[in-house]
């Protein structure tokens, strides 16, 4: 309960435990479903969710660089095609991989329902590229992959 000598507002301490907490339950309903809107309105509704490379990116920073290219998705694994650099691997934040009615494959934001894209579609977003390095301890974001980079994006739909 706020004090008299707060003037009835809470310490800073009090609103960064309030502000966390209410991060964390986001979070945690984040990893159980998808919470966003559940249809596409060329495709459809979300008849399936696949789990696909994701980061917890929360919008603080990031880079200011700019990744382009088209949504493939190989074998369940977002991989963005550019005309220029070549492909990678999509590490997109808060993502899920749906398949809508139609059978089209897409990406979402796993919280807002937002469409990153569908398969084919174009992907347009700020982020950089991790590529291995010498001595690096790197590794592709989707197991299996022979593809030499990840691509961090950060920026929602």
């Amino acid at each position: 309960m706020p004090s008299a000598s707060t003037g009835g507002r809470r310490s800073g301490r009090a609103r960064r435990v309030v502000v966390a907490g209410a991060a964390a339950a986001v979070v945690a309903l984040a990893g159980v479903a998808l919470l966003g809107p559940r249809a596409h309105p060329d495709h459809g509704e979300i008849v399936d969710t696949f789990e696909v490379p994701s980061s917890t990116w929360m919008g603080l920073s990031g880079m200011a660089a700019q990744v382009q290219g088209t949504l493939e998705l190989d074998e369940g694994c977002p991989v963005l095609v550019t005309e220029e650099v070549g492909h990678g691997i999509l590490v997109l934040p808060w993502a899920v991989g749906v398949t809508y009615a139609d059978g089209t494959r897409g990406v979402v934001h796993r919280v807002t329902g937002g469409v990153y894209a569908v398969e084919g579609g174009v992907i347009d977003a700020a982020g950089g590229w991790d590529e291995p390095s010498s001595g690096g301890d790197w590794r592709p974001a989707c197991e299996g992959s022979d593809l030499q980079a990840n691509i961090l994006v950060n920026s929602w739909p």
